[in-house]
């Protein structure tokens, strides 16, 4: 008896190394599209969209009145502060004010700044992980890193909807929200081009998930920004909310239990709604060599033709494509994962605001 729990051991000893490989090995493997000039150029382009004169995310400028809390912080190369902005519209995750953490690089000369966007009202691992990272490249920055009190789309409230003009409303006020979430990015760097310490022509955003949305519209109809980074992120709107599971889905389930809307009725409601802020309705709009695209290829919520159209629209930017589901494709910016994504990541940044 002891002999064989002697050879058992031994087995799972050797086996255990193959596993461990195994499993990182999926946490990283992916597919690498890099960034062709001249494959861009052939993206056709829509010529009314490239040169709108007006957009749903255009906002009047003007002088950022600011209020500045100063943070404890344990850090000799960072000061904390926490700033917040009024809003310029009522919708949307902020409400009446823009509120983010800000990460001050204490030096004597200007520094580019981050813009961290979260996943709205959900996981923080992934932005404050890319945060703590950002403070330990070569390249010293800035950051500013968005608090959320809600969520970008209102699926309780669409699930509640008790007639059709409620649930329209609802998908209304998501459509409000997003367009208010993309310009509170851009006031933030109204307020950046105000501040000494920033450098305001090297200004990047990276955004994950939910938030990867309106990254994209910012790489799309901000032209301030030097560089994006959009992880796990869609376009078609329509598409990604037909299919994805979880609050999407017990939504999408209930409006048509209780309203009686087939599929078909659902999907041209949230065309109808949300088109107008989807980066789908924007082509060449966005300057591809400034776009690093992470995706998931067995993405079950953000489906391969949204995923597909979202890299066409911006012109074929970089992009690197995970073996894994949605949620799993994160492992990668993580220890398990050789914290691949988030070197990724970074080296991206820094070769653009460097």
């Amino acid at each position: 008896m002891l002999a064989t729990e002697v050879r058992q051991s031994s087995y799972a000893r050797l086996l255990m190394p193959a596993l461990c490989a195994l499993l990182l090995t999926a946490c990283v493997s992916n597919v690498h599209t890099p960034y062709m000039s001249e494959e861009a150029a052939s993206v056709p382009v829509d010529p009314a969209a490239g040169n709108a004169s007006s957009t749903p995310f255009d906002y009047s400028k003007q002088e950022v009145v600011f209020t500045n809390h100063d943070l404890p912080y344990n850090d000799r190369d960072y000061l904390l502060k926490r700033i917040q902005i009024p809003a310029q519209r009522d919708e949307g995750p902020t409400s009446k004010q823009i509120s983010f953490r800000y990460l001050s690089h204490v030096g004597p000369e200007p520094k580019p700044l981050v813009i961290v966007v979260p996943i709205y009202g959900s996981y923080t691992y992934p932005s404050d992980k890319i945060t703590a990272g950002l403070q330990k490249l070569d390249l010293q920055v800035n950051i500013a890193v968005l608090e959320y009190s809600g969520r970008l789309f209102d699926f309780e409230g669409l699930a509640a909807a008790q007639s059709d003009a409620d649930a329209i409303s609802v998908l209304s006020g998501m459509r409000d929200g997003t367009r208010a979430a993309v310009v509170d990015v851009r006031r933030i760097i109204d307020w950046a081009e105000q501040q000494s310490e920033i450098d305001a022509d090297k200004i990047a955003a990276v955004s994950f998930s939910m938030s990867a949305l309106i990254g994209s519209m910012l790489a799309q109809h901000e032209p301030r920004l030097r560089a994006s980074v959009l992880v796990m992120g869609a376009a078609q709107y329509d598409e990604i909310l037909m299919v994805c599971e979880g609050r999407a889905g017990m939504a999408r389930e209930a409006v048509m239990q209780n309203l009686g809307w087939s599929r078909e009725q659902y999907k041209e409601q949230l065309r109808n709604e949300l088109g107008v802020v989807d980066p789908a309705r924007y082509p060449g709009m966005a300057d591809p060599s400034q776009i690093l695209m992470i995706d998931a290829l067995y993405d079950k919520c953000m489906p391969r033709q949204s995923r597909d159209a979202l890299w066409e629209v911006l012109g074929r930017p970089e992009r690197i494509s995970y073996r894994y589901t949605h949620k799993r494709s994160f492992l990668a910016m993580t220890p398990l994962g050789f914290n691949v994504m988030r070197r990724r990541i970074y080296d991206f940044v820094q070769a653009h605001l460097g």
